[in-house]
């Protein structure tokens, strides 16, 4: 599906701009809790996720068939393998999905089209229970599909996935969380040595600035001008750099099925804060060490 509306079985898989999924609207009604209507020749629509999707007015399937869109709603069927695929998904909602299969078939022979049964229930069994169902019914569905009763078929469970994802992302996670304490310790420890060292080399020149009239408040005022510029400088710069970044990560993580961007770019500007946090604590604790350093040899 384009993103003017137009659907076409003939366009190849490289110029997709969004897989077309039907489903019927008893079926959707019966899904998700709702009681919407249709008239012959309406469909509803929604995404996953498919910006600008509720702006379509119109879809055409093939140019054999035009669907005015009656408006595009929240709720949606739970479909994992269309949540997982990197394509953004348009799903419609049509009143009657037999006779509009046929009509798509008598158009274009060629086509294809596959049918996919959802079959969805809750159970109050623990997880240990939840893993057990599971494998009774990928059990009773490969022998099925032995005698010919089935082709292809899949279960998945709320157990099963929650542990998928925690020995995916989980590893992830905690790589991610130990590499960013190293480089961020990595980061302090390099700008507050460097400025000890510096602090040493300038000592001798403070000292003789002192001799001749300079005052503590203004070795004070210089250190702090100089090392405003020294470390927020970087951190400013590291700021635009993120913000022109943050599109391409973005479009980065969807391929690995996170969409939700008020949710990464609150996490981006968390980030962001804390290492300028850190930047300000290091920034009190070297100027302060600096000072000490420059201002001490007075004293002898």
């Amino acid at each position: 599906l384009s993103s003017d509306g137009i659907f076409s079985s003939a366009l190849n898989r490289g110029s997709i701009v969004s897989e077309l999924y039907l489903v019927s609207l008893d079926d959707y009604n019966r899904s998700v809790g709702a009681d919407e209507t249709l008239a012959d020749g309406e469909a509803l629509i929604y995404g996953i996720p498919h910006a600008g999707i509720e702006k379509l007015k119109t879809v055409s399937l093939n140019g054999a068939v035009s669907l005015k869109i009656k408006h595009a709603v929240s709720r949606q069927i739970p479909d994992g393998d269309a949540v997982s695929t990197i394509y953004p998904i348009t799903v419609l909602v049509v009143p009657d999905i037999d006779r509009l299969e046929n009509t798509l078939k008598n158009a274009d022979p060629n086509g294809s089209f596959d049918r996919q049964f959802f079959f969805m229930f809750d159970t109050p069994l623990d997880s240990r229970g939840q893993l057990t169902l599971e494998e009774a019914l990928y059990d009773g569905l490969d022998t099925a599909a032995r005698n010919g009763k089935l082709t292809t078929c899949s279960v998945q469970s709320v157990a099963a996935d929650r542990v998928e994802f925690h020995g995916t992302f989980g590893g992830l996670f905690y790589l991610g969380i130990l590499l960013s304490i190293v480089f961020l310790f990595a980061t302090v420890l390099i700008m507050y040595y460097k400025q000890l060292s510096e602090g040493t080399e300038d000592r001798v020149r403070f000292d003789i600035m002192q001799k001749i009239g300079m005052t503590k408040g203004d070795i004070r005022r210089s250190i702090n001008s100089q090392m405003l510029t020294v470390f927020f400088l970087p951190l400013i710069l590291a700021g635009v750099h993120l913000a022109f970044a943050f599109p391409m990560i973005q479009k980065l993580l969807t391929l690995f099925n996170l969409y939700n961007t008020a949710l990464f770019a609150a996490a981006t500007i968390a980030s962001f804060l804390v290492f300028a946090l850190f930047y300000a604590i290091v920034y009190r604790l070297s100027s302060n060490a600096y000072y000490s350093i420059v201002s001490g040899m007075g004293k002898e």
